[in-house]
């Protein structure tokens, strides 16, 4: 028992001497470690070599030159004017500039002998005039049509003239004295990757405003609703029900679109549903300017064409098994018109424009559609029997009967 207790008192002695150790140690190492880092904490830090910007902005190199010879500036090349990054700091100028120039347009249909709210949406104000366009599928059902102004003033509007085919109806509003928005002069400006604004009644909410760029400056689109193709601007703008007829405008506050359709969904092959996002569209300039001055001249829109049906379609597709080219593959053609004048029949496929190839029955329809009836235009025709039977007709548009 004694040597269990001598043995015990051995083992606890020795513990103690080495926690007493440690303390010690610590409190000494830490002091010189205080004493050394306040010292280099006083010492001046040491002088990088210099270095020169080469032409790769990732990459330095040393030189040889004396400490404290200045660093050359880095020369970084301006933004140009259409960048997003420059346009975007001038987005609540622009806003400024147009957001008088864009209304509320309220529909309302007659019941019982009082008008009731039918739906809303947006406009823009294009003449001293009072003449505003907006969207025809806002507008064409109802028996009373209201603008609110950004100053909150409320008033009737009469409807000029709606287009079918373009989504686009013009409304005039008397004794109101707004400033016109200015439209883009020339539409080739559009660029992809420039920056667009929505500005429009989104969800009720007037004068809403969102920010993107123009995904693409053409495309023809065919929405459920309409009855033909429309060229149309698309935008990764946010895009709401209420902006349709609100206006799109670009850096400059000119307007290059009517906004009137977002995609918000697509089917796959096996019928599913494939959801869709940023794919806002808005009724390119060009179709608006056109459609417009005829609705204010004369109240309707005339069409030029070749009164046919039909359809684009590639390489055997949609030609009853016979090998015929990409191109409008001609279904069948009025009686009398200017197709069957020229020749064409149903199996046919029209290959070219004016020497040009066809690339889709949007951009064909658009091509011919807005020239004088009277043009005559050249067609490259295929068939209808095979692909070798190809010639060359020339035929004068005619007015377009729309069905």
């Amino acid at each position: 028992m004694k040597d269990d207790k001598r043995k015990g008192l051995g083992i606890a002695a020795i513990v103690i001497s080495v926690f007493v150790c440690t303390v010690i140690s610590s409190c000494f190492f830490g002091m010189m470690g205080y004493r050394v880092g306040a010292e280099a904490a006083n010492r001046p830090l040491p002088t990088p070599p210099p270095f020169v910007w080469t032409d790769d902005p990732g990459t330095f190199e040393p030189t040889k030159e004396p400490a404290g010879t200045p660093r050359p500036t880095a020369s970084v090349p301006p933004l140009g004017e259409g960048d997003y990054e420059v346009a975007i700091g001038n987005v609540e100028d622009i806003v400024a500039k147009v957001s008088a120039s864009v209304v509320n347009v309220y529909t309302q249909t007659l019941y019982k002998g009082k008008y009731t709210n039918y739906a809303e949406g947006s406009g823009v104000v294009i003449s001293e005039e009072g003449h505003i366009v907006t969207n025809n599928h806002l507008v064409e059902d109802a028996d009373r049509v209201l603008v609110t102004f950004a100053d909150g003033e409320e008033l009737v509007a009469e409807v000029l003239g709606r287009d079918v085919r373009a989504d686009l109806a013009v409304l005039q509003v008397k004794g109101k004295k707004v400033e016109p928005i200015k439209m883009i002069a020339d539409s080739s400006a559009i660029k992809a990757g420039t920056l667009a604004i929505a500005i429009g009644n989104a969800m009720g909410e007037s004068g809403s405003v969102t920010v993107g760029v123009i995904s693409a400056p053409v495309r023809y689109v065919y929405p459920d609703s309409a009855s033909a193709y429309i060229q149309a601007i698309q935008t990764d703008a946010a895009i709401n029900p209420g902006n349709s007829g609100g206006a799109l405008v670009n850096k400059n506050g000119e307007l290059i679109g009517i906004v009137f359709w977002k995609l918000t969904a697509t089917s796959d092959d096996s019928g599913g549903t494939i959801p869709v996002d940023g794919m806002g569209y808005a009724i390119h300039i060009d179709l608006v300017k056109k459609v417009t001055a005829s609705l204010i001249a004369t109240g309707k829109v005339t069409r030029s064409g070749l009164n046919l049906r039909g359809g684009y379609a590639r390489t055997g597709e949609a030609a009853s098994g016979v090998d015929l080219p990409s191109g409008i593959y001609v279904q069948s053609v009025e009686k009398g018109g200017a197709a069957d004048k020229a020749g064409i029949t149903a199996g046919c496929v029209i290959t070219h424009l004016n020497g040009e190839r066809i690339t889709g029955m949007g951009e064909f329809s658009a091509s011919i559609q807005y020239l004088d009836v009277g043009t005559p235009i050249e067609l490259t025709v295929v068939g209808p029997d095979n692909s070798e039977q190809v010639r060359t007709v020339t035929v004068t548009l005619e007015e377009l009967i729309l069905n």
